[in-house]
């Protein structure tokens, strides 16, 4: 069978991971790639052997081409309604970086036109592809935990914490929707809701602790209008409790995830740092014992993030992806934290 023949929008450092899983595919093939930057696309395309023909300034000439079979979308989230837009007008199947767009309107009219149009699609929350988490979903649906009393969710980074760090538009309103309950809190919510269940809902706390930073190559500064960390609480499906700590201020921290689930009949932790790894402590012996001891990941929970969107394309998905719905859902509730902290009150889901 031919290749599915991709394109990638968007050269950042996110492109990378795309790249690699696409070549890495026996299914798939780079053939394009698409950056407002021509430094960029010079860079990327000799590095990765891109002919300059199929090197576009312009998204949607790239779109157009009839040598692109599907194309992966790794640009800063003010662009993902355009670009989003213009792959279902040309009937291109995309996988979207996280989050879908700056907010719940744009979300929901992209989910309606790919739903309209058939044009499949995937959002790249990937710790669903992380064989722990997978376990994880699989032990809290198995029953191993039985009813669940408690979800506690943290994801933590450090990189934010010098004054020296320029104004990137991740401190950006207008370019990022959100700060860091957008970037990180955006795949704990997606990470709750893909081990446990639904939102019911929330009440959020944000804040900001350096308001300006210099511009990039500048002495001019410019100010930070979005959230340094979120603390959140959240009520899930069948009255579970839980709560989320997000930051970018957490000294020391690379990449610290953690998601820690209590039930009547035991507990899970799992966590990401290097590696993902779970802990569990399961039956009455080793709950007596206090006993959480880390357990390896069978075969059958690993699963490649690319791989899983050529997947969907040749119709052997296993149905574990986040779609633009995914994504939709994810909004609005990253809405209604936003909401609720404003109006210092809980907000439930169905309100937004």
């Amino acid at each position: 069978m031919a290749k599915i023949r991709v394109g990638v929008i968007g050269l950042g450092i996110i492109c990378h991971t795309h790249i690699k899983g696409i070549l890495a595919s026996q299914d798939a093939e780079l053939v394009a790639i698409s950056d407002v930057r021509e430094e960029a696309l010079k860079a990327i395309g000799d590095q990765y052997g891109v002919p300059e023909t199929h090197r576009f300034s312009s998204f949607v000439e790239l779109l157009r081409s009839e040598e692109v079979d599907a194309v992966t979308i790794c640009t800063p989230n003010d662009t993902h309604y355009d670009i989003v837009r213009n792959a279902i007008k040309y009937k291109k199947p995309f996988a979207l970086e996280k989050p879908v767009t700056l907010n719940y309107k744009e979300a929901e009219e992209l989910c309606k036109m790919a739903d309209e149009a058939g044009v499949a699609n995937m959002v790249c929350f990937s710790y669903r592809y992380k064989a722990a988490a997978r376990f994880a979903r699989w032990l809290v649906q198995s029953g191993a935990l039985g009813k669940l009393y408690h979800v506690y969710g943290q994801y933590l980074q450090a990189w934010a914490i010098s004054e020296d760090v320029p104004l990137l538009w991740r401190f950006s309103k207008k370019v990022s929707g959100s700060g860091a309950l957008g970037d990180l809190g955006s795949h704990m919510i997606d990470l709750a809701r893909f081990v446990v269940g639904e939102f019911d809902s929330v009440c959020g706390q944000t804040g900001t602790f350096i308001t300006k930073r210099k511009l990039p190559g500048s002495e001019t500064y410019g100010t930070v209008d979005v959230d340094d960390y979120c603390n959140f609480m959240a009520e899930l499906e069948g009255g579970i409790p839980a709560m989320f700590a997000i930051a970018r201020y957490a000294f020391g921290r690379g990449n610290y995830q953690r998601l820690e689930i209590y039930g009547e009949k035991g507990g899970l932790v799992y966590s990401l740092e290097d590696e993902d790894t779970l802990e569990v402590c399961i039956g009455d012996v080793y709950g007596r014992a206090h006993d959480f001891h880390r357990i390896p990941i069978p075969n059958e929970f690993k699963k490649d993030q690319m791989q899983a969107f050529f997947d969907i394309l040749l119709g052997k998905a296993d149905n574990l992806s986040a779609t633009i719905h995914d994504g939709l859902a994810n909004q609005k509730i990253l809405d209604a934290i936003l909401e609720s902290f404003e109006g210092r009150k809980w907000l439930s889901i169905k309100e937004v």
